[in-house]
């Protein structure tokens, strides 16, 4: 008999090793998740495979323009169970959102069992503790639900393996939220603040030179973000605003009856549950099971936040709390929400670029009025590739670089200073590509494989040449 072990999270990876599933011959293991591979790796576990065993140049053809068209045609299939004071709530989604690692999954587990082709698969399976009220996303047992369906009509045994419950916990930060509640009052002021205001929803590194420029001209800054990260203790600009904590009678009272509108919806759309389940056919398998488990967490969880973001834009709005909104991209579910709302209050937003113009999922399609970008490099191929007026994409420059101009920049000499670096000494300054330890995004992430290769082709060249001194800006 031909087993096959599956393991796709960290937590798998816990439960494998506690268990005595490692011991056991003939039998073999599979890593869906390099945190997997980093437990397997840390206890000595060798011989197992990895999804890079399977993946190959194809298996992932047009799986984003496949999904998103999906997204297109299923959330324009049920649009009336979406709609929250005349906005389609899935039209604030990512694009891709809840079909393209479902469309990825059962791509990789099909190539799977057709190499493998064994009589018995063993996976995880977690009974659920569902923490206020929201199923959590990562909780689901997807895999588990996917594979069920591609074996149906396969003569293959799917079996359940024993582990602790996973309980989904929220954390609960009592400084961070204090902290956010404390900077959110003071926002009050801005009621009175006769200048143009500004609110800048993006990293401080981005804004840092924008928002001093703003000052000059005498414009009022805020800069935010959905939760209190560590920059702002190092907030340039004159407020700082956390949308997660940001509450008052008006949002808590629009909420109240946003999660009675949702509840409604959801259970409309199970109703006609028979009618609906035949939109969930990909690559001829039903997969009404696994989507209506990620419906839930939408209506529940997602849908909620966009409205809770929503109801913040038009509070800060009929307050006079902004005159523009300005963003790194309009493209993610948060970002997007605040341009969709400030739009249907007739302000305008700007989306700034932050990053290389190299794949449609990182700024297309475009809802602000208008795109700042680099140069004619990014411009040409917004126009080209996203169909966008010209007039809406404006030449800038990138904002990081203006303190290069500035007539107290530091010079070369300071730097063989500052790092003691030999005056003889040329120096090559490294900045290395944007990177994440597990590659989520491999358009344009890297990960550490593909890091670690590119040090070695970096260090190995420099050993060619002399009187160099390397400064990597990581």
């Amino acid at each position: 008999m031909r087993k096959i072990i599956l393991l796709t999270s960290k937590n798998d990876a816990i439960n494998f090793i506690h268990s005595s599933l490692f011991k056991i011959k003939d039998c073999i293991v599979i890593s869906l998740h390099k945190e997997v591979e980093d437990v397997l790796n840390e206890v000595g576990i060798k011989g197992y495979k990895t999804n890079r065993d399977y993946e190959t140049d194809s298996i992932y053809k047009n799986i984003d323009k496949e999904s998103m068209a999906f997204a297109m045609i299923w959330f324009n299939g049920i649009k009336d169970l979406m709609q929250y004071k005349d906005i389609n709530l899935g039209a604030c989604l990512r694009s891709s959102y809840l079909f393209s690692e479902i469309y990825k999954n059962i791509r990789l587990l099909k190539r799977i069992i057709k190499k493998e082709m064994p009589n018995e698969i063993n996976i995880f399976y977690y009974d659920l503790h569902i923490d206020n009220k929201f199923l959590l996303e990562d909780n689901d047992n997807s895999f588990y639900w996917f594979i069920k369906e591609i074996i149906k009509n396969k003569n293959i045994d799917l079996k359940k393996l024993s582990c602790k419950d996973k309980i989904a916990q929220v954390k609960n930060n009592f400084f961070k939220k204090s902290l956010s509640k404390i900077q959110n009052k003071l926002l009050f002021g801005l009621i009175f603040n006769k200048k143009k205001k500004i609110l800048l929803i993006g990293s401080r590194n981005q804004f840092s030179n924008i928002i001093s420029s703003l000052k000059e001209f005498d414009y009022t800054t805020i800069r935010g973000g959905y939760d209190l990260g560590l920059s702002l203790f190092k907030n340039s600009g004159d407020y700082y605003l956390t949308f997660k904590c940001f509450q008052n009678r008006f949002i808590k009272k629009a909420l109240f009856k946003a999660r009675i509108l949702m509840k409604e919806y959801y259970n409309k759309l199970i109703l006609n549950e028979n009618d609906i389940k035949k939109r969930f056919i990909y690559e001829g398998i039903s997969y009404w099971d696994i989507f209506k488990q990620k419906l839930k967490f939408l209506y529940r969880k997602e849908f909620f936040e966009v409205i809770r973001n929503i109801e913040t834009i038009n509070f800060l709005s009929k307050n006079n709390y902004f005159d523009l909104i300005i963003v790194s991209n309009d493209i993610n579910t948060f970002e997007k929400t605040l341009v969709v709302a400030t739009k249907k209050l007739n302000k305008k937003s700007i989306v700034i670029q932050h990053g290389a113009t190299t794949h449609p999922v990182s700024f297309l399609p475009l809802l602000a009025d208008y795109i700042f970008v680099w140069g004619k490099i990014a411009k040409d191929w917004l126009i080209k590739f996203g169909r966008i007026n010209k007039n809406r994409v404006v030449i800038t420059g990138c904002s990081r670089f203006d303190s290069y101009l500035l007539p107290n920049r530091i010079n070369k000499k300071e730097i063989h200073s500052t790092f003691k670096i030999q005056k003889n000494k040329k120096i090559i300054l490294f900045a290395p590509p944007f990177h994440h330890k597990y590659g989520h995004f491999p358009n344009f992430q890297l990960n550490i494989d593909q890091i670690t290769m590119m040090y070695e082709k970096v260090f190995n060249n420099l050993k060619l040449l002399k009187n160099i001194h390397l400064i990597i800006k990581l």
